[in-house]
């Protein structure tokens, strides 16, 4: 599981790592996710959601960052689609 903390920069937050998904928590609440499939070596991420009250703070760009670092991580550089 990939775990990724933010201490600077408003709102602190947490990128978890679960099956077929990464999710943002915000104080242990889960605000956001990105989805994705692996096939072959090609890993996508066709759909990303942040809560409604929580858009504009940069959350996704946080989220992607972080799902991306662990799949860098874990397999190399993603390839584009």
């Amino acid at each position: 599981m990939a775990d990724s903390e933010c201490m600077s920069g408003p709102p602190q937050h947490t990128v978890i790592e679960q099956p077929g998904r990464y999710q943002i928590l915000i104080d242990g609440l889960a605000v956001g996710f990105t989805e994705y499939h692996d096939e072959g070596d090609r890993r996508t991420f066709p759909h990303t959601v942040i809560d409604e009250d929580q858009r504009g703070q940069g959350l996704a760009s946080a989220l992607i960052r972080a799902a991306l670092d662990a799949t860098r991580a874990a397999h190399g550089s993603p390839r584009r689609a």
